[in-house]
């Protein structure tokens, strides 16, 4: 269950993503739009050339085509959704905030992962189960005893003239020879303990492994995300600045098509490290036990 509602809210932050790109991609074809009216002017009072006027509209063209597959991307993520949570049809998913990791060191977060996951849970179950069955073919070599009584009246009472009598029977029973079955068992018994506590071992170093590596991999997104809203605004104010000279005919429309690309890609990078850093935050709730909302509230 908890494996599902993992792919089930990676799929949904995934969702997010492709509808914040559909929006960074009508933000781009308005900037490309603005660029054109901008081209057209120009090209009218006799300040600009067909080729400004021609990279504006390809500007144009090539905003209208991201918008289409973003419009794509949002439909197929919503598919994968759907079909990982049963839903057919339209729907609408709730507002997502960015995914928390849990906040601890990397000593309390090994330590949550050995209390609260559950396959870790299930491999001491196993040892102590492989512990038991051993303990049952030991004591295989001990007597078994055994106890028989029963109670009887009798109208003629006898020489002890009593009418009733108890007998009570104590019996044991000991196997000494079993043509080595117990031996053999016990060397298989004792065999599925080692290799339950080396499967148990392993399955320590793996999870110690695991949330050292998406630790890393987390503290690696949130340096990214921070890079790229940063190279977000720069790439910004430097489209705003070459946008202006070439109002003024300090820059021509090759700077400006150079900036409006630069824009483009920064506010898509800036998507793709907001998902990332999610998708890795989840990552290490899972890796240490953090089990996940409910499908419901996922939806509006």
């Amino acid at each position: 269950k908890n494996e599902l509602l993992h792919m089930v809210t990676s799929t949904f932050y995934q969702v997010h993503a492709s509808q914040e790109m559909l929006a960074a991609g009508h933000d781009n074809l308005d900037t490309a739009k603005q660029f054109l009216k901008m081209s057209e002017a120009r090209l009218k009072v006799g300040q600009g050339t067909k080729i400004d006027l021609l990279r504006a509209e390809l500007q144009v063209a090539s905003a209208e085509k991201e918008v289409a597959n973003a419009r794509d991307g949002v439909k197929l993520a919503k598919m994968a959704l759907g079909f990982l949570i049963g839903q057919k049809g339209e729907f609408r998913v709730a507002p997502a905030q960015s995914a928390k990791a849990i906040g601890a060191d990397l000593t309390q977060l090994k330590n949550k992962a050995r209390a609260d996951r559950l396959d870790f849970k299930a491999a001491h179950l196993s040892h102590k189960v492989a512990s038991r069955f051993r303990t049952e073919t030991i004591l295989k070599w001990l007597p078994s005893f055994d106890v028989t009584y029963n109670y009887s009246w009798d109208s003629a009472g006898g020489f002890s003239n009593q009418n009733d009598s108890w007998r009570v029977i104590f019996g044991a029973n000991w196997s000494i020879l079993s043509g080595g079955r117990r031996i053999a068992e016990l060397a298989e018994r004792t065999s599925q303990i080692r290799q339950a506590d080396l499967q148990t071992q392993k399955l320590l170093l793996d999870m110690d492994q695991e949330i050292e590596q998406n630790l890393v991999k987390l503290n690696q997104r949130v340096r990214n995300v921070k890079l790229s809203e940063k190279q977000v605004k720069l790439a910004k104010e430097n489209h705003h600045l070459v946008t202006r000279q070439y109002e003024v005919g300090m820059a021509t429309s090759l700077d400006v098509q150079n900036a409006y690309a630069e824009l483009s890609r920064m506010r898509m990078t800036a998507i793709v490290e907001q998902l990332e850093h999610d998708l890795a935050a989840l990552s290490l709730n899972k890796s240490t036990g953090e089990y996940y909302m409910t499908i419901d509230a996922l939806l509006t």
